[in-house]
């Protein structure tokens, strides 16, 4: 996997660090995938600056975004709604370029994308069962195995 990891910031992340490591050694075929680094940067409408923690890219899984942090319940469940709320502002953001592009080989149609874009909260030590979000919430590197997995299947 081809690694793009611009910031020093990267090198006290033990939680995105993690991730990329159970990424490499665990899911099938991911050699040929691409991997961004606090990448892209979107400006939300109330002006604020919203950046994923690793993007990947891949033709297998397609594009793959993950906000990480070592959250846990102690905290406060708004910290853990805006991370939800960034993640799914860089989701839309980024569907919405590409859907908008005149590269037909990105889109099946009008209102389709050729390839999968897929979001997840990496939170391995949140420890709330029954909260609901937006998006995905991975605590278990199982969860984590059976998110990439579920695309081999449908590939």
């Amino acid at each position: 996997m081809i690694k793009n990891i611009l910031s020093q910031e990267y090198y006290e992340d033990t939680i995105s660090q993690n991730l990329i490591s159970f990424i490499e050694k665990h899911v099938p075929k991911i050699d040929d995938a691409t991997l961004y680094y606090q990448f892209p940067f979107v400006r939300e409408s109330n002006g604020n600056v919203a950046v994923s923690n690793i993007m990947i890219i891949s033709r297998i899984y397609g594009v793959v975004i993950f906000k990480c942090d070592s959250i846990s319940k102690k905290r406060n469940d708004s910290e853990i709604l805006k991370l939800d709320e960034e993640l799914s502002s860089i989701e839309n953001t980024i569907f919405a370029k590409l859907i908008k592009s005149t590269n037909r080989k990105l889109k099946r149609g009008k209102r389709d994308l050729s390839f999968n874009l897929s979001s997840a909260l990496y939170l391995p030590k949140f420890s709330d069962d029954n909260s609901c979000f937006e998006n995905q919430v991975i605590k278990y590197h199982l969860s984590l195995w059976i998110k990439f997995h579920d695309f081999i299947i449908h590939y």
